[in-house]
């Protein structure tokens, strides 16, 4: 999504959501690395994206 946005002449939004990938991973290689699926995934972005206005 992220080299979509920057191809579309979006940078800022594509950093936003390279951001929220990298705070998620980062929240995981600290804490809880149960197995997620796609959804729980794109659903943790999301909020990352969301809050993070």
């Amino acid at each position: 999504v992220a080299l979509l946005l920057d191809h579309l002449g979006l940078p800022k939004a594509a950093a936003r959501v390279t951001a929220a990938v990298s705070a998620d991973l980062a929240a995981r290689a600290a804490g809880d690395a149960a197995p997620r699926s796609t959804a729980d995934v794109g659903d943790a972005v999301i909020r990352a994206l969301s809050t993070n206005h």
